[in-house]
């Protein structure tokens, strides 16, 4: 039982969870218990709100009494306007998947009878000049997060590992098959294509990352092809800009010298990627979110991060904290790529037994799993249990 807000600032009835922020609502949703009134928070402020007296009154009342640490002014009246609204409809929750968000952050700062918490969907590297240096309630992936906070200088009292929503919401309606049929093994790489790193990079750190993700992919193809291995590119979902896909897919063919690709991507679905991703019998990427959910359930994953530019740019980039708890057998830290052969080769050798032994604790570390219960469960869980202690208050 939702709804969107975007052009009211007046709530009917009453709401026990808010999500902030459009982006990623409909998987937050999947958290939120049953039959709980749950509103979705755009996170623009719409034309017109300040007129209203109370909203305005309520606006000031927080921009000279709320606490914003090192926020700045443009940054402060746009959190004191959400802390405002969010006291006129006073949800008992309010949850976002934004973990960069400032605003979320100075909620959680200024409104301590409501629960506030992030739910983490993609992988994070180092946070940076961040003005706001506390963090709410933390649903992450995994314990990867917390050397990532300490080495950001943030602040966060209550991690909860619960493993990936979007993966948990996946393989609780989706079961990979893979053709019985196939007997060489099935190789995937998993694109990062963004559009300010792979067109027309400006700094030297984004040169880097776009030659390493490059040279990633075209080992890749290159063993595939010399090996004769079906490779699968699973594209990722970008659509900021029209021409998106069709630049994605121009990348490869230019990085590979032909047009003959093995493409997945989808448009009105973006669980489309998980099932190539999790039908492949080795897994290859950069630093992909993809690649470390699949990891965690117990894929034959290689990270070639390092091709970048070796330890400097993983240090720069900062995921250093990200990945150190790789075994060597699934993390190219160095910037060579004669090694990428040997590596796919060693991984697809290794039994699977080896391979869940020798990766066990990694899995666990950078994807809390539960064998019985889903990550959207387990979020729903914990919700049930705030709103049943506010209710009986």
């Amino acid at each position: 039982m939702s709804r969107n807000l975007r052009n009211q600032t007046t709530v009917g009835d009453k709401v026990e969870v808010v999500i902030f922020d459009e982006r990623g609502s409909e998987w937050l949703k999947k958290c939120v218990p049953q039959n709980v009134k749950t509103l979705v928070l755009a996170s623009e402020i719409p034309r017109g709100s300040l007129g209203r007296p109370s909203l305005l009154l309520g606006l000031l009342k927080w921009l000279f009494i709320g606490n914003f640490e090192k926020l700045g002014v443009r940054g402060r009246l746009r959190a004191a306007y959400f802390i405002a609204l969010l006291e006129k409809i006073s949800p008992t929750i309010v949850i976002s998947n934004n973990d960069g968000s400032e605003i979320i952050r100075a909620i959680a700062l200024n409104h301590h009878t409501i629960f506030v918490a992030v739910i983490q969907l993609a992988l994070r590297e180092r946070f940076r000049n961040s003005k706001i240096t506390t963090l709410p309630t933390y649903f992450s992936f995994g314990r990867a997060e917390e050397k990532i906070f300490s080495s950001s200088q943030l602040k966060c009292h209550d991690i909860r590992p619960v493993g990936s929503l979007r993966n948990s919401i996946y393989l609780a309606t989706n079961q990979a098959q893979k053709n019985d049929q196939e007997v060489s093994p099935r190789l995937v790489f998993i694109s990062q294509w963004k559009r300010g790193l792979c067109v027309n990079p400006e700094s030297n750190l984004f040169k880097a990352w776009n030659e390493g993700h490059r040279k990633t992919f075209q080992s890749v193809h290159r063993y595939a092809k010399e090996n004769s291995i079906k490779l699968d590119v699973v594209l990722r979902n970008t659509f900021d800009h029209v021409d998106n896909m069709e630049q994605q897919r121009k990348y490869f063919f230019e990085a590979a010298q032909t047009t003959e690709i093995n493409f997945f991507s989808s448009k009105n679905d973006e669980l489309a990627s998980y099932r190539p991703t999790y039908e492949g019998d080795i897994i290859v990427h950069f630093l992909s979110t993809l690649g470390f959910e699949v990891f965690g359930y117990g894929k034959k994953v290689l990270c070639c991060i390092g091709l970048g530019g070796g330890k400097p740019f993983i240090e720069e980039y900062g995921v250093q904290e990200l990945i150190e708890e790789l075994p060597s057998e699934v993390l190219l830290s160095e910037n060579k790529e004669d090694l990428v052969n040997d590596m796919i080769n060693s991984l697809i050798d290794m039994p699977n037994l080896t391979y869940e032994t020798l990766t066990k604790n990694a899995r666990n570390y950078y994807m809390s799993v539960e064998e019985n219960q889903k990550t959207h469960e387990r979020i729903q869980f914990d919700l049930s249990k705030i709103l049943k202690i506010k209710n009986n208050a």
